[in-house]
C-alpha cells in the first residue's frame, strides 16, 4: 500500500460521530487526527494542535505563523490553507494527517477550494440531520456530548431551528461536492447510521484504509467498535413534542434528512409510535 505521507480530509458536521471515527483511525494507522484546525475560535485549533504535536509543536506553529504573515493564526490558516496544512502535516511524525472540516469552518469559495486541492484524500461523514438535530440540543443542555447517560432526556422540537441546522449541512455538503466534481477529485461516502447501527465498524474502517491506502498497524491497539448510540427512530423517544415534530416533518422535504434507503416508510414509522 501507499506509503506516501498524505493529507486526509473529513468533510463532516457538529454531532455525526466524526471525533470518535477519527480517533478509532489514529487508533488503527500511522495517522495523527488533527481534528477542528478551521475551526472559528482560535482557542480550539491551537488545542487540537497540542493534542496531535504536543505543546512544543504548537509553539513551533505559532511561531513560524507569527514570522511568515502580518495576519492573525486564524486569518494566515484562511488565507493560506495550502501553506497551513502543510505547516502542520511537515511538522507530524506520523505518516499521514487527518484532519475534519465543518459548515462554518470556512465560508470562503476560493479557501474551501484551496483546502481541498491540497488534501490527498477527501471521506464524507453524514449522520441523519434529524438526529444529530436532537443530540446537538441536548448536548447544549447538558453542557457535553449525548451520551448512554443523557438518554433519559427530552429536548423540544423547533421547526426553524431544525430546517436551519438541515439546510446548513445539505448545502454545505453539495457546495463540497460541486469544487470536488470541478477539481475531479474522488471521495468516500459514510454513513454515521450505517457505520455505528452496523454492529460492524472494522467494516467501514477497513473500506476508509483501502480508499486511503493505509496498512493497519498491528501494535496499535484499537478501541472497540461503538455501543449504539441511538438506534433509527429514536428521535420519537427524545422530544417533549413528538407531533409537532411530526407534523412538520411530514411538510419538509425528508429525501436528506432520514437515513437509509426506505426515507418514506421511516416517516410512517415515526408517525405510528407517537
Amino acid at each position: 500500500m501507499n506509503c506516501e505521507r498524505e493529507l486526509i480530509c473529513l468533510v463532516s458536521h457538529p454531532r455525526s460521530g466524526s471525533t470518535v471515527f477519527m480517533r478509532g483511525a489514529q487508533d488503527r494507522f500511522d495517522l495523527n487526527a488533527f481534528y477542528e484546525v478551521f475551526h472559528s475560535h482560535e482557542n480550539i485549533v491551537q488545542e487540537h494542535i497540542t493534542q496531535a504535536l504536543g505543546s512544543a509543536g504548537l509553539q513551533k506553529i505559532v511561531e513560524t505563523v507569527a514570522s511568515d504573515a502580518q495576519a492573525g493564526f486564524r486569518e494566515f490558516s484562511l488565507t493560506f490553507p495550502d501553506q497551513y496544512l502543510t505547516l502542520l502535516h511537515r511538522n507530524s511524525n506520523a505518516a499521514h494527517m487527518f484532519f475534519k472540516i465543518f459548515p462554518g469552518h470556512i465560508k470562503n469559495l476560493e479557501s474551501l477550494k484551496s483546502t481541498l486541492m491540497r488534501a490527498d484524500k477527501v471521506i464524507f461523514l453524514l449522520r441523519n440531520t434529524l438526529h444529530s438535530y436532537i443530540s446537538d440540543r441536548i448536548a447544549r443542555k447538558v453542557g457535553t456530548y449525548a451520551n448512554v447517560k443523557t438518554s433519559h432526556l427530552k429536548v423540544e422540537y423547533v421547526e426553524r431551528d431544525f430546517v436551519s441546522w438541515h439546510n446548513q449541512i445539505v448545502n454545505y455538503f453539495s457546495c463540497v461536492k460541486e469544487i470536488l466534481a470541478k477539481i475531479e477529485k474522488d471521495s468516500l461516502f459514510l454513513h454515521y447510521e450505517d457505520m455505528y447501527l452496523s454492529g460492524d465498524t472494522e467494516a467501514y474502517y477497513r473500506d476508509f484504509a483501502s480508499f486511503c491506502k493505509l496498512n493497519f498497524v498491528e501494535s496499535k491497539e484499537a478501541e472497540p467498535a461503538l455501543r449504539k448510540q441511538d438506534h433509527r427512530f429514536s428521535a420519537i423517544e427524545k422530544v417533549s413534542n413528538p407531533d409537532e415534530m411530526i407534523e412538520s416533518l411530514s411538510t419538509l422535504d425528508v429525501e436528506y434528512m432520514l437515513d437509509g434507503r426506505e426515507r418514506v416508510s421511516e416517516l410512517e414509522v415515526l408517525r405510528r409510535s407517537v
